[in-house]
């Protein structure tokens, strides 16, 4: 699983969330809500989504791919690196 990146039209800020085949379900009220977390299908990370990544931007970030790695005990251990600035690296 991966997050794609969005712009918040709220802030204008560019967010993450969880690519999924259902990322919001519609309540019987009509009210769209985020589908919980346990009843999600999460899309794969393909070869076709890293090379989008790479070679196609779109004006609200959707092509922009996080990734969060989780351990067996749910800890992420990870080392990222801003491949546009080669002087950015951050260990979290």
């Amino acid at each position: 699983m991966y997050a794609y990146g969005f712009l918040s039209k709220k802030n204008g800020k560019v967010g993450y969330a969880p690519a999924a085949w259902n990322e919001w379900m519609t309540l019987p009220n009509g009210k769209r809500v985020p589908t919980p977390s346990d009843q999600r299908r999460c899309k794969p990370l393909t070869d076709q989504v890293l090379l989008d990544h790479f070679t196609k931007r779109d004006s609200q970030f959707h092509n922009v791919v996080g990734l969060y790695p989780l351990s067996k005990d749910s800890k992420v251990w990870f080392l990222a690196i801003d491949s546009e600035n080669a002087y950015s690296v951050s260990f979290v």
